[in-house]
């Protein structure tokens, strides 16, 4: 009875992360989008060019917001419940952070921020790939969201008898004491913008340590204001 109970609570809890999601991030972004274009479907022709530009390109970063809150929102409902096939595998983190990288490097160039990744191919853990994919998209997502042009993102490894350590470094605006306390909290859903005003997911991070404690590691964060952070977390070593 009492694992019932649990059951439902636990359900209880999920849908009222994915209603209140649902109702704050994911309809603002919408508003942009739907606010902009309107204005170009009526006022195209008296627009000049570079206002049209810019309207374009917040359509677009707001488009991109939202398809990335709803990649995170559905892979993180569908590991809530029974409809997720947890496959932890042998996983090539090198290669991972490559991948991770791609998508994002249009966003880190528009700010002229450089993309480093030093994990060498050939560093496994083992691991849900699709899972640590989202953490690492999520934390260099972040890292670029708050870190100013000219700046830079870094992705390295450590390995120890056990774990694969892996780090997401920034030179970033860095994150007060009081933030970083709550980071990771999944009863505060923080949504902080950018240094160039962009939008969060308010899911991020909270997905971010579901994931990687599913895959028996831990996360944890170091920063200090205008100093940049650093977001490490563990994989078992795959032997």
């Amino acid at each position: 009875m009492k694992t019932e109970k649990d059951r439902f609570e636990k359900l209880d809890s999920i849908k009222a992360k994915l209603f209140s999601i649902i109702a704050h991030d994911l309809k603002n972004p919408f508003n942009s989008i739907i606010g902009f274009s309107e204005i170009l479907s009526i006022q195209f022709h008296e627009i000049d060019e570079e206002t049209k530009l810019k309207f374009v390109d917040v359509i677009y970063e707001q488009s991109t917001v939202t398809y990335e809150l709803l990649e995170n929102l559905l892979i993180w409902a569908r590991s809530q419940t029974e409809g997720y096939q947890f496959k932890p595998q042998k996983t090539d983190i090198g290669l991972l952070a490559d991948n991770s990288i791609k998508p994002l490097k249009a966003i880190a160039d528009k700010k002229h921020i450089q993309l480093v990744n030093q994990i060498p191919a050939n560093t496994f853990a083992f691991c849900d790939k699709d899972m640590i994919l989202i953490v690492l998209r999520n934390l260099i997502s972040n890292a670029i969201k708050f870190t100013p042009e000219q700046g830079s993102v870094t992705i390295r490894q450590k390995v120890d008898m056990d774990n694969v350590i892996i780090q997401v470094q920034d030179t970033g605006v860095g994150i007060e004491e009081l933030g970083l306390k709550t980071l990771f909290d999944p009863d505060v859903q923080l949504t902080t913008h950018g240094t160039n005003n962009e939008s969060g997911t308010g899911l991020g991070l909270m997905a971010c340590k579901e994931f990687v404690e599913q895959n028996s590691g831990s996360i944890s964060a170091k920063s200090k204001a205008d100093k940049g952070s650093v977001f490490s977390f563990t994989l078992p070593v795959y032997d």
